[in-house]
């Protein structure tokens, strides 16, 4: 009786006590509706086998350019100026054939290091607009243009990548 006894006299105590069960039960309750607050890693991204025109989800992990149906598949970045309606595609990725190779080796060996996928990008891989011309991701001057990405409207505001 002593614990009780001592809440009556000290109802301060008492309800301060409340107070912060409370407040605990309502932040694990948050935490479970948000998730750990980190975003989770994609395991799909978008293809294409006709300079954009169609595209496709596949796995992640394939590097691309890939075989489908007989023709090169490579990423292709696809962005919207409307909330997520209307995507339309921004601008293509591949690796050129020793990059790919490079890249591949890396990823069988499991995680890779701190920064080297990070350097096989920077001296393998391509981009291209829609119709335009693949160059090399380090050429600043070059991949610029292709991944500098334009709303149709010219409204900036909605604008932002749509992922599988």
């Amino acid at each position: 009786m002593e614990f009780r006894e001592t809440l009556n006299k000290n109802p301060a105590i008492a309800t301060g006590g409340i107070i912060v069960i409370i407040i605990a039960a309502l932040a694990f309750i948050a935490m479970q509706f948000m998730g750990d607050g980190m975003p989770k890693p994609l395991t799909q991204y978008y293809f294409t086998i006709d300079d954009g025109a169609n595209y496709f989800p596949d796995d992640a992990n394939l590097v691309p350019p890939f075989k489908k149906n007989g023709k090169d598949a490579v990423r292709v970045n696809l962005f919207s100026c409307n909330n997520g309606k209307d995507p339309f595609a921004a601008y293509m990725e591949r690796y050129t054939p020793e990059g790919k190779q490079k890249l591949e080796e890396v990823l069988k060996k499991g995680a890779p290091l701190p920064g080297e996928r990070e350097e096989i990008e920077a001296r393998y891989k391509e981009v291209k607009k829609v119709g335009g011309q693949w160059s090399l991701l380090g050429d600043i001057a070059k991949s610029a243009d292709a991944t500098n990405i334009k709303c149709p409207n010219g409204d900036f505001s909605k604008m932002g990548p749509v992922m599988p």
